[in-house]
């Protein structure tokens, strides 16, 4: 019992930290907790893959690079992996995928310069930013295109933003200066795209948020003497990944 109520005593009190953020970024279509400002949050592991390997590391797959923002993979094995890590079906009918990166026009930030306190007892320490090209694999939109054709069109995705990690805990308010983030907000992206479907052939368009990930550790203060009580992570659009899946 006593144990018991240590760990409701602790989500308590990390439930009051507050933090404040930049406004802005899209996050991901994650389900929604009912809380105030509609904070969204979610457990470690949510199924995240990092595109941006796929641009940055050629001595793990065979893809033709173009102009740092695009890429082809047409490696049967990377496909496959692909594949897997995406839930697709009918990986042996994929021909190529490939990957358009979408960068929004700014990341915003706060006016407001005066940060909060996060709590006499709570403190956030050890912020690192983890780049961008972060996804979730389960959060998309979803379109189907027959060849042959010419597509061009305006495509929108509306998104909130995530926390995820070890805490497991929901906020009801803003959370932390140091990350620049507005939690609970939601934004509709949109931009032109375009692209040809070959005849004889289907590309599904897939559309997910481009993530910037950014982890922090949350320390209590007890007796004079700082614990470590795990780490979370915050993740903000920075833009949009186009995934053609050809078949």
């Amino acid at each position: 019992m006593v144990d018991l109520l240590k760990k409701v005593s602790k989500l308590i009190g990390f439930a009051v930290l507050s933090v404040s953020l930049l406004a802005g970024f899209s996050g991901v279509n994650v389900p929604t907790v009912e809380a105030e400002n509609e904070v969204t949050r979610t457990a470690e592991p949510q199924n995240e893959l990092q595109i941006s390997d796929f641009f940055n590391n050629s001595n793990h797959l065979s893809a033709r690079d173009t102009s740092n923002q695009s890429v082809v993979i047409t490696d049967r094995g990377t496909i496959n992996a692909i594949a897997e890590a995406q839930s697709l079906a009918d990986p042996d009918s994929i021909k190529e995928i490939q990957f358009d990166s979408v960068p929004f026009n700014s990341e915003s930030f706060s006016s407001d310069i005066n940060p909060l306190a996060v709590s006499s007892t709570y403190h956030i320490e050890s912020v690192k930013d983890l780049g961008t090209g972060w996804i979730f694999t389960s959060n998309y939109t979803s379109h189907i295109f027959d060849g042959p054709a010419n597509v061009s069109q305006t495509f929108s995705k509306e998104d909130s933003h995530a926390i995820t990690g070890e805490l497991g805990l929901k906020f009801p308010k803003v959370v932390e200066l140091k990350f620049s983030v507005t939690l609970g907000e939601k934004r509709t992206e949109s931009t032109t795209y375009s692209f040809t479907v070959p005849s004889n052939q289907t590309i599904e368009l897939r559309i997910y948020t481009n993530y910037r990930k950014k982890s922090c550790e949350i320390w209590q203060l007890v007796g004079g003497l700082d614990y470590n009580e795990g780490t979370d992570y915050i993740h903000t659009g920075a833009g949009l990944y186009f995934q053609q899946i050809k078949r």
